[in-house]
């Protein structure tokens, strides 16, 4: 964990002015997918691949997924640094779940969405999980860290060395 340089500005701007992103932030992109995965099994299910009971197994990956988003929520609060990507981070935690990977919320985000896909049973839902993941990567992910990589420089470039984006 390290502490932003007093001499460093206080307002950060994604890479290249794109500000277009800020609209879309982990908890839309989320509820889309959770509609996207109702949709598929509902209208266009495919073959179906779980059945009860083995649906219940579903719960196993939402109840771990639910717990590395709050343990991930947990070491920004114990910071005192926010967990809201638009705003400037006071300090970069590099502990607990974040020493596993870089973004355990959006990891568990995934995994949240797996357990989702084995409770709905069929087929056609399992594009969601890999397409959420893609999507948070591509937008917010790359756009957090150029702003992290502003505010924390060669703090941030290290802990990307040692420390995998996703698992």
């Amino acid at each position: 964990m390290s502490q932003a340089p007093a001499n460093h500005p206080t307002t950060l701007q994604p890479a290249r002015g794109n500000t277009a992103w800020r609209a879309f932030t982990a908890p839309l992109f989320l509820t889309l997918a959770f509609v996207a995965i109702h949709v598929l099994d509902k209208h266009y299910p495919g073959a179906i691949w779980f059945t009860m009971p083995w649906k219940m197994l579903g719960w196993g990956p939402i109840v771990l997924g639910s717990l590395l988003c709050v343990a991930g929520a947990g070491h920004f609060a114990q910071r005192r640094t926010t967990i809201m990507p638009r705003r400037e981070s006071r300090v970069l935690v590099t502990t607990g779940v974040f020493a596993l990977t870089r973004n355990p919320m959006y990891l568990g985000m995934v995994i949240i969405l797996v357990g989702v896909c084995l409770i709905g049973g069929s087929a056609t839902v399992w594009i969601v999980p890999p397409a959420f993941a893609w999507v948070v990567d591509r937008t917010l992910i790359r756009l957090e860290e150029q702003m992290l990589t502003q505010r924390f420089g060669d703090d941030f470039a290290d802990y990307r060395r040692r420390v995998r984006r996703w698992v």
